[in-house]
């Protein structure tokens, strides 16, 4: 237990260095881009800090690479890393960092949400989204996708001017609609006469057409919603990309603390080269220009994690 704590706390310590340097650092570059703004001192002050915190919030794993990087190295400059791997094979430090990497990786995949508090912060001090009067809602399922853009919102007066929706199929726009004739009243928002596009011709619905039921969900200050039918889908995805990224972080412990890398004279080019390329392929699927793809990557990306992971493993 005490050798279990020690290992917790040396690991701890080089977590809270790698988050104080990068936040110095972050936070110096945010003041001196934000110094430009019109605003005073005091606020620019507050939002450099919210922006460090939106941005330290989205880069989890790049921390844990770093304190991992740190940890490796604090370990060998008194050769207590020995010790470790003396007591510990690698299936028991595995068990010991499980509950770091657990926390680590479920951190990784909710980074947007976290993001998205700080973000909401900084655009209430700045004034942002207050007098936003336009909203997208984009709602995916089997059948395609569907994009409903609001004009001339006016929740004060209970108010919308215009609304346009699409429905995208197969890369085409199938069906349009447009309605400048619009009741928002008890949550609910009607069209009580809709301009139509489909098969190539254009009507006119004089009946009224409920667009959106609950209104009420889409009245705080964002510009774009996503909402998805399939929440199986969004839940199997997002399971996958719990594991790889549990099996990212084991990989990352498993090459820093591989017995070829123990000594001191020993160059840690290799598995910090390794660990990088990593770290990189994770980030990059998850960027937006990937989504059309998002099962393929995220289990092509478990795959390549779980045969690195088999490869330092065994070599343990």
């Amino acid at each position: 237990m005490k050798l279990i704590k020690f290992i917790y706390t040396k690991f701890f310590i080089s977590f809270l260095l790698s988050v104080s340097v990068s936040f110095f650092i972050f936070y110096v570059f945010s003041l001196l881009g934000n110094l430009g703004e019109n605003i005073i001192f005091s606020k620019i002050l507050i939002i450099s800090l919210l922006n460090v915190l939106e941005i330290m919030t989205l880069i989890p794993s790049f921390l844990i690479f770093l304190s991992v990087i740190l940890f490796l190295i604090v370990l060998k400059g008194n050769n207590e890393i020995l010790i470790i791997k003396e007591y510990f094979n690698s299936l028991k430090l595995i068990l010991v960092f499980f509950p770091i990497v657990l926390m680590s990786s479920y951190i990784e995949i909710n980074k947007e949400k976290f993001s998205s508090i700080f973000t909401n912060f900084k655009n209430e001090i700045m004034g942002f989204d207050q007098n936003l009067d336009v909203k997208i809602i984009i709602d995916k399922n089997s059948n395609g996708k569907s994009i409903l853009v609001l004009k001339g919102i006016d929740l004060a007066e209970s108010k919308i001017n215009k609304i346009q929706r699409y429905t995208i199929k197969d890369n085409r726009i199938s069906v349009g609609e447009f309605s400048d004739d619009l009741s928002l009243f008890e949550g609910k928002l009607v069209a009580n006469n809709i301009i139509k596009y489909f098969n190539e011709e254009i009507t006119r619905l004089n009946n009224p057409i409920t667009i959106i039921k609950d209104f009420d969900k889409y009245d705080n200050q964002k510009f774009v919603y996503k909402n998805f039918e399939s929440k199986n889908e969004i839940k199997l995805n997002d399971f996958i990309r719990f594991l790889y990224f549990m099996i990212f972080f084991w990989c990352l412990i498993i090459i820093f603390l591989n017995r070829e890398y123990l000594d001191k004279k020993k160059n840690l080019l290799i598995p910090f080269v390794v660990s990088l390329v990593l770290l990189v392929y994770s980030l990059i699927i998850g960027t937006s220009s990937m989504a059309e793809y998002n099962h393929l990557f995220s289990i092509l990306t478990l795959s390549i994690f779980i045969l690195v992971f088999i490869k330092y493993y065994k070599y343990e």
